[in-house]
């Protein structure tokens, strides 16, 4: 809550309400348990890359893919002894969509926890740009990694 940074929401030029919220669990990829398909819905058109980007048009910065799997299990740091523990981290995204920086906002407790996350966030991490009246600006994004190495 303290270091959470976010641009408003727009519309027709105006701040409006609005929340965000995500959640990133690691885990070895033999122990992930699919989840049920959420319901169909509506699509909100959005800009793609063959698409115009008309002014007055806003966009919330969105990641790419899956972000739990931006840091795999090969990622883990080797440890003498496996430890668990949640590392909050801020990416800090060029107006292309590429990580630029990354600043470990909450410690795990592990300083190898906290070393290995931003090493494959910043190779792995893209997204599609924040959008603001049309144009591509710089963004944050911020999350967690909860690492746990049981099976």
């Amino acid at each position: 809550m303290k270091r959470a940074k976010f641009d408003p929401a727009m519309e027709n030029g105006i701040p409006v309400p609005s929340a965000y919220s995500n959640r990133v669990r690691w885990a070895p990829p033999e122990t992930l348990v699919p989840t049920a398909t959420p319901p169909a819905t509506e699509p909100v058109p959005q800009p793609t890359a063959n698409a115009p980007i008309r002014a007055g048009q806003h966009r919330a910065l969105k990641p790419r893919g899956n972000p739990a799997l931006w840091i795999t299990e090969n990622d883990y740091p080797a440890t003498p002894h496996p430890v668990a523990g949640t590392t909050g981290f801020t990416l800090y995204v060029s107006a292309d969509g590429r990580p630029t920086g990354c600043m470990i906002t909450a410690s795990s407790g592990s300083p190898d926890l906290d070393a290995a996350t931003c090493g494959p966030l910043m190779r792995r991490a893209r997204f599609d740009p924040k959008l603001v009246d049309g144009k591509p600006v710089p963004s944050t994004y911020s999350n967690r990694m909860i690492w746990d190495p049981a099976p």
